[in-house]
């Protein structure tokens, strides 16, 4: 048996962060984010089952799964000081990658020995990958060297 699917959201945000300093306005951020988010998964599973002599039943079974999660999001950061002056611009993007892989091997017996009594027993082994990245790039724009080091508060 297979199957997968591919999933994509996107999402876009304008958020603003106010601090003040001792009940004064003293730096506004605004924030401007878009995002999108793409999972794709595949899955593929194989099973055989043999009926053995004497009452006995071996079964083997292999199961794979992957799945890839893609999340690039992009950042404007504008900073004001406190009387809502341009003061400079950071651009960043993060890009995170996730590939997620699962095998599955299993090996089962069952055998019948009395009446009522059963043995089971049988031999599994996953093995897994989770690798993640994560890339960010910030860039200041329209900053002069004098603002590059503006004290921001942070309260």
């Amino acid at each position: 048996m297979f199957s997968g699917y591919d999933n994509r959201w996107s999402m876009n945000a304008v958020n603003r962060v106010n601090a003040a300093k001792n009940g004064v306005k003293d730096t506004m951020i605004r924030i401007v984010n878009d995002e999108i988010n793409l999972w794709r998964h595949f899955n593929g599973n194989l099973r055989l089952r043999k009926e053995l002599a004497y009452d006995g039943k071996l079964g083997i079974g292999l199961d794979y799964l992957y799945y890839h999660d893609s999340n690039p999001v992009n950042y404007l950061n504008t900073f004001f000081d406190g009387s809502s002056a341009f003061l400079f611009e950071q651009r960043t993007r993060s890009v995170k990658t996730t590939p997620v892989s699962v095998t599955v091997f299993n090996i089962d017996y069952v055998k019948k020995t009395w009446k009522n009594l059963v043995l089971e027993t049988g031999f599994k082994l996953a093995v897994s990958s989770l690798p993640t990245t994560l890339l960010l790039k910030p860039s200041i724009r329209k900053c002069p060297s004098a603002i590059r080091n503006y004290p921001l508060n942070t309260h």
